[in-house]
This record gives structure tokens, sequence and C-alpha cells, in this order.
């Protein structure tokens, strides 16, 4: 049989069939193996859910909801026994751990109290911080209300006994568990701060900010102050009639221990009138410029029956400050608080 010529044409053609049947290999050992991956990835949530909560009897995953998208989602997982709600697993992360990302599953009781939590995934140093997952470390939180309990390490004046000459990785874990908290209350319509001792509350000591935001009012907002949802909702009128409302509202952003507090100002058919940054602490250059009037403009006239108040990345309408998402986040969830708290307060 005559050789083949060493040439440059020939050479292309025997890559590029190479590269074909090399191509071909992967895709088959890609599709072959995704199924069985992604059937053990489910499986191991469904026994992390049980092992951290009560008994139930629905099928959690089924019912679950999320805050976010992405690698920074939120999930909850509603258990319940013959359909009253014994517990909530949600699969929560941080980005802080010595060796980056870590996801846990924790599990709240309808009290707010933690039953008991378990490590997903994490990459920290072998017999540092990754005793993490052994119950010598893990079982001190359970039973704990963040009500009392500080989820801080004692260096940092919080309550979690941190593993020894792995504070960053014990850091970590207590992040992951205050966003699971945060955004629980999130998730559910309420923005009570006595769910989490990390929020201190913001008070508005004069009316100005409150004529910054709302439609012009004669009368004093600040002494027809109501709480709805545990946010204060301030009433504008001028004689008996109502010209619009003001709501304090709040939420955690990526400063896990500062809420960004928002002022939002509707008028009497629940449209956004203006809004204000009252207070945050967000990375400065990024985070903080939720405070900037091109990120809070895009909220003007808008009113969240139609507008829908996510992230484009989220698939909402809202346009996010680069490379500060999570800030983005908390910003329209503050504001969504505000807006369910005051259709609720009676805005027609």
């Amino acid at each position: 049989m005559a050789k083949i010529k060493s040439t440059l044409p020939n050479m292309i053609l025997s890559l590029t069939l190479i590269s074909l049947v090399m191509a071909g290999a992967l895709g088959f050992v890609y599709t072959s193996t995704k199924e069985p991956i992604q059937k053990a990835n489910a499986q191991k949530v469904v026994d992390a859910i049980a092992r951290v909560v009560p008994a139930f009897n629905n099928d959690p995953v089924t019912e679950v909801y999320k805050v976010a998208e992405g690698k920074d989602t939120v999930y909850f997982f509603p258990a319940k026994m013959d359909g009253t709600l014994v517990g909530t697993a949600v699969k929560t992360f941080s980005q802080r751990g010595f060796g980056g990302y870590i996801s846990i599953m924790v599990g709240l009781l309808p009290d707010g109290s933690i039953y008991k939590t378990e490590v997903l995934e994490q990459k920290e140093t072998p017999g540092l911080g990754t005793l993490m997952k052994e119950p010598t470390f893990r079982n001190q939180f359970e039973g704990k209300n963040t009500k009392e309990f500080k989820l801080l390490v004692k260096k940092d004046g919080g309550d979690v006994d941190a593993i020894t000459a792995a504070t960053i990785s014990s850091r970590a874990y207590c992040n992951a568990l205050q966003r699971a908290i945060d955004m629980y209350k999130q998730a559910n319509g309420s923005a009570d701060s006595s769910a989490g001792t990390t929020v201190a509350a913001f008070e508005l000591t004069s009316a100005e900010p409150l004529k910054q935001v709302m439609p012009s009012f004669s009368n004093d907002p600040l002494s027809e102050v109501q709480q709805i949802d545990g946010l204060d909702v301030f009433v504008g009128k001028k004689g008996e009639k109502v010209t619009g409302y003001a709501v304090k509202s709040f939420a955690m952003g990526y400063n896990d221990t500062e809420p960004i507090w928002i002022l939002v100002g509707f008028i009497p058919d629940g449209t956004i009138n203006n809004l204000t940054v009252l207070s945050q602490k967000e990375t400065k250059g990024r985070g903080s410029m939720i405070c900037d009037d091109e990120f809070l403009g895009q909220f003007k006239g808008k009113n969240l029956a139609t507008f829908n108040i996510l992230v484009a990345d989220d698939g909402g309408d809202v346009d996010a400050i680069s490379g500060s998402t999570i800030s983005s986040r908390a910003a329209c969830k503050a504001i969504e608080n505000a807006y369910k708290a005051v259709m609720k307060g009676g805005a027609k």
C-alpha cells in the first residue's frame, strides 16, 4: 500500500479527523454521565433536607422556592407534616471560606430557631477548615435562635466557638447561616428585624427625607406612621385626602452585618414617586452605587404590578450595578417589601 505523503493538507486533514473523533468521544462520555451525576446531586440534597428538619410527609423538593439565581441562589424547601409546616430546609452559601465557596443546608423551625445544619460543599484545608463538617462544630448551632444567639465567632464578639486555627472557615459558616435566616425573612415577605440580631433600626428624626420621596403633603407623616410587616409606613395628607405614602424598608446586601435602608415614596395607587437610600455600608465604588441617581432613577414612576423588580440576570426589569449584583438584588428586595407593605396599608 502506498504511503500517504506528509504534506500540509494531509496533516490538517489528519488533525481534523482526530479532533472530530475526540469530540465525539467526549460528547458521548458527557451525555452518558450527565444524568447519573444530576441524580446523585439531587439525592444529596434530598438526604440533607431529611437530616436538618423534623420528620415530614410531604415532598419539599416539589414545593421549593428560591431567592436570586445562578450560583448565588438560596433555595427553600418547606417540610410539612399533614399539611402543617414543621420546618424549612434552606440551601445557603458563603463566598468567604478559606477555600472560597461553601454550601450548607440549614433547617429552620417555624419560630426561627436552627434545628440542624449540614455541609453540602466545601474546599477548606483538610484537618482544619474541613472540621466544619464534624458534629463537634455543627452541634453548637442546634436549637439556637438568633434573637439571643449571635452568629459571629467569639473573636468577633459573637457566641460561636470557632474551629481552632480555622477562624476564616468558621466565619464563613456563620455567614452562610445568617444569609439563610435573612433571606428566609425576605422571601416570606417579612422585614421584622427581630428575626435576627444584625439589623439595627434606622430612625427618622425629621420629615425632610419624607419630603424628598413623597408627593406634597400638609400633615406631619411622622405622627401618622403605621407598622405593616415590621416596616414603618408614613401617610401623607392634605386635609383628609391621602396624597401618598413612604415606607422605610431594608434588606441585607453584600455587607452581611449592616442592612441597606431605603425610603420609598408612593403615590396613592402604589406607583413609586421617588426613593432614597438612608443608610448603607456596601463596598465603596461598587455596591455603594445603589445610592446613585443612575440606579435609583430606573424605579421612579414604576408600579410593581407591572414592573418586574428583579435584576435582568434573574429575568427582571432592573439594570444591576456592574460587579455588584448582590447589592442590587438587596435594593430590589427592600423596594419590593416596601411595595407589599404599602399595598397592605390601603394603596388604591
